[in-house]
């Protein structure tokens, strides 16, 4: 009977010892990774070629700070490759996990190594990342999305111009992979308004807020005008404003694209150049909050919040292209705003609110 067993007990016993020498030496390994250049091509070698899964040892050494960073970094990459090579989502969580008690070179081979794990999991953990209060990380981790989604960019713009449906969904794979990419934001909104698909187009422009579509207009008056007519803090559209002998009154202005710009060459009344005028609308809030107001303009401006002054720069000092962030706090109910504009051309500004993370908020609304 003990001869019977005896084979079996020493198989058994030559594969445990096989299997420590196997664990030894991807220990050995991992000591490795922080030599040489031929000291890590070693490494890597021993361990793709390792019969024991080398996944448990890499990453209990990925967060071993008696290793070198250059060894931890190596080690990243090796968890990606693993993870990449065994289709195992598992490594994900591990190597998030380990990025914020890590070296800026490790940082960036964890999310290296995300990236190469290639899956939606890995994915979804490179898009929190590329909000990461590390600026290093946040760029790497972004430059992944830009990358991948310029694969999706690039087959849609090799299309022709009349496969709209094609492009559209192409660009939403991109929006997939990177959402907050401005540029695919604003070719899919001009795809959607190609094809008829308005409210969709303007649901993208809004993302970061909704855009005041109406307001009330007095002018323009040739030249430039001092002081602001009103008071900032009694607007009465109701009533014809005086000045240097002429009556002017409010109207009414809502020809605004879907973009949110309002142009005040898109109506007839409002076309006047070198000119000054007056705009005025209201914010109703559901409660007292602070919020961020966003606005772009082309000409001077002046800006008043319930008869507060909140904002005075010229065109270069606003970065004519741009949004200036104005942060607000709104009472609750209704906020006067009160706009003075001077352009030696045609006025064109856009404004909107959103949260003090420049989200989209439904707290708010426009009024007149």
């Amino acid at each position: 009977m003990k001869k019977r067993f005896l084979p079996v007990l020493l198989s058994a016993l030559v594969l445990l010892v096989f299997s420590a020498g196997c664990s030894n030496e991807i220990d050995n390994a991992v000591n490795l990774l922080g030599g040489t250049e031929e000291q890590q091509e070693e490494a890597r070698d021993i361990i793709s070629m390792s019969v024991k899964d080398p996944l448990p040892k890499l990453e209990k050494a990925l967060t071993n700070k008696k290793l070198s960073p250059l060894a931890r970094k190596n080690v990243a990459l090796l968890i990606g490759a693993q993870g990449s090579k065994m289709g195992d989502e598992s490594v994900v969580p591990v190597l998030v996990d380990a990025i914020d008690d890590s070296e800026p070179e490790v940082q960036l081979a964890i999310v290296d190594a995300l990236e190469s794990v290639g899956e939606d999991s890995s994915l979804a953990a490179i898009q929190k990342l590329a909000g990461h209060k590390s600026a290093t990380v946040a760029q790497r981790a972004q430059s992944i999305l830009n990358s991948e989604a310029q694969k999706f960019i690039d087959e849609a713009n090799a299309l022709a111009d009349k496969a709209i449906d094609r492009k559209i969904e192409l660009l939403n794979e991109a929006l997939g992979v990177d959402p907050n990419n401005s540029e695919v934001l604003l070719r899919l909104a001009g795809y959607y308004t190609l094809n008829g698909e308005k409210q969709k187009a303007r649901d993208i422009y809004e993302r970061g807020g909704k855009y005041v579509r109406e307001v009330m207009v007095l002018g323009p008056i040739y030249g430039r005008v001092k002081g602001t007519l009103v008071a900032p803090g009694a607007v009465d559209t109701s009533k014809p404003v005086e000045y240097e002998g002429a009556e002017y009154r409010w109207l009414k202005f809502d020809t605004v694209a879907d973009r949110g710009v309002i142009d005040f060459r898109r109506m007839r009344e409002t076309k006047v150049s070198k000119g000054t005028s007056l705009v005025t609308f209201t914010i109703d809030s559901e409660s007292k909050q602070d919020v961020l107001l966003k606005l772009y303009s082309k000409s001077s401006v002046d800006m008043w919040l319930n008869g507060k002054e909140i904002f005075r720069a010229n065109p270069k000092q606003i970065r004519a292209k741009d949004e200036h962030p104005v942060e607000i706090t709104l009472n609750e109910g209704e906020n006067r705003v009160l706009m003075k504009l001077l352009d030696k051309m045609y006025p064109r500004f856009s404004i909107r609110v959103s949260g003090p993370g420049g989200e989209k908020i439904d707290t708010i609304s426009y009024g007149l």
